[in-house]
């Protein structure tokens, strides 16, 4: 699973009348073409063979129709599935900077962490594969494919002791698959037996 960071950027303009937008600057028009140009960045210049994700999710101004507002405000989050963390906070800070002095604007970037990478450990792995095996089947086990942007705060202790994070199917056989996040996403509760017999018999396994 990847690294999980969150970013607030604050683009700073100058407040008018939407009549008369010469005498403004508009940050809205700014912090769209930052948001532009940061999907340029994840197409044009970052390695596709190393995934990077960087999404806008809030997207803040104004108050009124008619008024120019003096700030506007992104939120999102850069998902990395390799060790280059540091260089895509810098880029992003360049990005914004660069673009925001081109139209006339300030701009503050806060990025906080919200979880390093995912790091399972090879021998529990193995030892979760085999009690996996004998509590589905192994029929019934994905390795392969299985990579995900998403963050995970388990990943902090995989860091500091061996460990491994592993999923459970929680689709119902009869409804499409929604993910996480969505309104309409719904789990079978009948999977949750399975979490705790795994989860119990990796312990004893563990334990011997």
């Amino acid at each position: 699973m990847a690294s999980s960071y969150y970013f607030k950027l604050t683009v700073r303009g100058r407040g008018g009348h939407g009549g008369a937008p010469h005498t403004a600057i508009n940050p809205i028009t700014t912090a769209m073409h930052v948001m532009e140009a940061i999907k340029t960045f994840q197409t044009e210049e970052l390695n596709l063979m190393k995934p990077t994700v960087i999404s806008v999710g809030m997207f803040h101004a104004g108050v009124k129709e008619i008024i120019i507002p003096d700030t506007c405000e992104l939120q999102g989050s850069i998902r990395c599935l390799h060790d280059g963390d540091e260089y895509i906070h810098r880029r992003l800070r360049e990005i914004a900077d660069g673009i925001c002095a081109a139209y006339r604007c300030t701009c503050t970037l806060d990025i906080i962490c919200g979880n390093t990478m995912l790091d399972n450990d090879d021998a529990l792995t193995a030892g979760v594969v085999k009690v996996a095996g004998e509590v589905v089947g192994r029929q019934n086990i994905i390795m392969k494919d299985v990579a995900v942007m998403l963050g995970e705060d388990f990943a902090e202790f995989t860091h500091r002791v061996p460990g491994c994070y592993f999923f459970v199917g929680t689709t119902k056989p009869d409804v499409q698959m929604v993910e996480h996040h969505n309104c309409k996403f719904v789990i079978d509760e009948d999977s949750m037996p399975i979490g705790v017999e795994m989860l119990v018999r990796c312990s004893l396994d563990f334990l011997g």
